[in-house]
Order: structure tokens, then C-alpha cells, then sequence
């Protein structure tokens, strides 16, 4: 391979702006959950769930 340097920089590039979209996504879930999640989060727990030991 005549490039091997472009290579490895782009292959560099694509995981660095995949970290980040990942990262980003993160938060994102974190400091905004959906609906489902927040319904998940108040609902109240169900007999077999206190009956759990």
C-alpha cells in the first residue's frame, strides 16, 4: 500500500467521531429519557416485586 499513513488517519478519524456520537448519545439518554423511561423510573412496584428476596 502506496498510502498507509492516509489510511490509518482516517480509520483514526472514524473512531474518534464515533466515540463522541456515542458519548454524545449518552448524555443525551441521561439528561432526557423518553417517555417509556420516565414511566419506568415513577411506576409503582407490583406484589411480586416486594414479594422478591
Amino acid at each position: 500500500m502506496k498510502h498507509a499513513d492516509r489510511l490509518e488517519r482516517l480509520i483514526l478519524i472514524m473512531v474518534l467521531a464515533m466515540h463522541w456520537c456515542v458519548r454524545i448519545g449518552q448524555d443525551n439518554a441521561f439528561y432526557y429519557p423518553n417517555a417509556p423511561e420516565k414511566n419506568e423510573k415513577t411506576k409503582r412496584p407490583t406484589a411480586l416485586e416486594f414479594q422478591k428476596t
